[in-house]
């Protein structure tokens, strides 16, 4: 919200007050991010496996590549759990702030017995 507020010199200054989002205004949790982007880093850690394994054809006679190949799959992998483990408690919050929301819905809109009556 922009309000206008007179300075002590007289003129009207543009003051920017933060506006309180609807979780702040009903008492709810804060939105969860979005999941798609870890979702995406997920997949482009998948494909970048992918993209790893696929070069051991080319160099299948050096064991020493193949080993790096290998560290490198295992890196990547070794990092998907933990990412999939934040989508999974990230998923938990928004089905929580969708709780929320419904709740509040369910407070506000007539009770079946009041439309019937109207």
């Amino acid at each position: 919200m922009i309000a206008t507020e007179t300075s002590i010199a007289g003129s009207l200054d543009a003051v920017v007050r933060p506006t309180p989002t609807s979780e702040q205004i009903y008492g709810i949790s804060e939105q969860p991010k979005p999941t798609c982007p870890m979702i995406d880093a997920v997949i482009a850690d998948l494909r970048k496996c992918d993209r790893e394994m696929n070069r051991w054809e080319r160099h299948k006679d050096d064991a020493e590549y193949l080993a790096s190949v290998l560290d490198t799959v295992a890196w990547i992998i070794g990092n998907i759990e933990p990412d999939l483990e934040k989508i999974r408690d990230n998923a938990d919050k928004i089905r929580g702030w969708g709780q929320e929301w419904k709740d509040l819905a369910k407070e506000h809109a007539p009770k079946p017995d009041e439309t019937e009556s109207a």
